[in-house]
């Protein structure tokens, strides 16, 4: 049987914790810090870049994986612009 994740996208949520979740009350994790600003700094960031990779890995995937493929595109130029969608998206661009 394939383990499923929880349903995306997932976004950030802070109290006590620093937490990941999906919805508004369905918490994913939970970052643990002491409160000093020297430590939630890095968690806060370190939650971020997870909730960033989750929330845009399945399309980056699919773009590559066509790319790749020779599936999306006839030309180079083409694929460039798959690619650039993917990573607009993930907010690299």
């Amino acid at each position: 049987m394939e383990k499923k994740h929880s349903p995306l996208p997932w976004s950030l949520g802070c109290d006590e914790t620093i937490k990941i979740r999906h919805g508004f009350d369905n918490s994913i994790a939970g970052i643990m810090f002491t409160n000093t600003e020297r430590e939630k700094l890095p968690a806060e960031a370190n939650a971020a870049f997870i909730v960033k990779a989750c929330n845009s890995h399945y399309e980056l995937v699919e773009a590559l994986k066509s790319i790749s493929k020779n599936t999306c595109c006839d030309t180079c130029q083409e694929a460039k612009l798959v690619a650039k969608a993917a990573l607009k998206k993930a907010g690299e661009l």
